[in-house]
């Protein structure tokens, strides 16, 4: 058994070092006290400090601060700690009160050491499976999380390699260059959801999707802003600005090309009488020196002149629980903050309602 820190909360002085001893021989650390008034001082200090004991011993019957006053006091600070009660005769109605308070179990004196010692082994063991179910549910809820933003990306990609072949279905009996061009965007949008679905497993099986190496953000962009022209109505001109003829990076080209693909197909959508959606990337310097170094970050932009965000629905967005489109869930912004902070770095969300929006990807300073 781990380590556990437990209190002993009792007046006879012999009874409190009898129990300090034997749950030091259980390989417990220990910290005893004489009344509940000195034990409630010290754990509310512990609190502040963000660690509370695993357990605690208490007696009923004690000055000053007797039992059923310091588990009362705790219920009233909001501190709950699994409490196993040490009772004498005459103190069964007293435990009654106190199990109704959240005391876990109760210990009759006289007691022989294995009694308790096995008390403590259950009352410890029950707290940690309630602990792991916890961080089960909440690795549950956060996978769940998830895989439903991979699926929203999925879709998105599904859209675009259903456009290829649409089009490719056009130019079989044509422009045969058409034909390969639609062919091999097809491929590239084949394996961009080849790739996500290969995500979806890794999230299931809790394992890291966050590998990066130095990619070319020119051809990334590229990329993108081709599979967004076959999904987009023609009234709607998509662009691509580079302020460097190279811009290298080290990123997850996979994870970054999705948060891409959702912002642009996010513009696409709020642009329903058409407009101009414009891609561009480049380095900025970030205006400090550090030995006669200039520090840069890369910044990634998309921008449109679509509906726009007002700003009270903006952090709404980021939370995936509001969309200011008719269909979908808000999780296609929530999704790129997620991927961006597994990059260190930020995303930054400007608009005009009505007018235009502007969001961009912010990555870690080089030098």
């Amino acid at each position: 058994m781990n380590k556990k820190l437990i209190h002993i909360v009792e007046d006879e002085e012999k009874t409190r070092k009898t129990l300090s001893l034997i749950m030091e021989m259980e390989g417990h650390e220990v910290l005893a006290f004489e009344n509940g008034e000195i034990a409630l001082h010290k754990i509310v200090e512990l609190k502040t400090n963000g660690k509370l004991p695993d357990l605690l011993i208490c007696d009923i019957q004690m000055p000053k601060m007797n039992g059923e006053e310091f588990i009362q006091k705790l219920k009233e600070l909001n501190i709950f700690i699994p409490i196993l009660v040490i009772t004498g005769y005459g103190d069964k109605q007293n435990v009654i009160r106190l199990m109704r308070l959240g005391c876990m179990d109760f210990l009759d004196k006289p007691f022989e050491s294995t009694e308790i010692q096995e008390r403590v082994r259950m009352l410890l063991d029950e707290t940690m499976q309630e602990e792991r179910e916890v961080k089960r549910k909440e690795r549950l809820a956060m996978v769940g999380d998830n895989v439903l933003a991979l699926v929203h990306d999925l879709c998105n990609i599904l859209c675009g390699t259903q456009g290829y072949a649409y089009l490719m279905s056009l130019e079989k009996n044509g422009d045969i260059s058409a034909f390969r061009r639609n062919m091999d965007n097809l491929m590239r949008s084949t394996e961009l959801a080849k790739n996500l679905c290969q995500q979806m497993l890794r999230v299931k099986n809790g394992e890291s999707c966050s590998v990066k190496l130095t990619t070319d953000i020119k051809s990334l962009i590229n990329g993108v802003s081709d599979l967004l022209r076959v999904l987009a109505p023609e009234n709607i001109l998509i662009k691509t600005v580079f302020l460097s003829d190279v811009i290298t990076f080290k990123i997850n080209a996979e994870r970054i090309k999705q948060v891409l693909i959702n912002l642009g197909i996010n513009s696409v959508q709020a642009m329903p009488k058409g407009g101009e959606l414009i891609l561009s990337a480049g380095f900025r310097d970030k205006g400090n020196e550090k030995k006669g170094a200039v520090e840069q970050e890369l910044v990634i932009e998309v921008k449109d002149t679509g509906t726009g965000i007002s700003p009270e629905n903006i952090s709404k967005i980021l939370t995936g629980k509001f969309t200011t489109k008719a269909e979908g869930y808000g999780i296609g912004l929530q999704s790129a903050q997620a991927i961006m902070k597994e990059h260190e770095g930020s995303l930054d969300i400007k608009s005009e309602v009505n007018k235009w929006t502007e969001i961009k990807l912010i990555f870690p300073e080089r030098k």
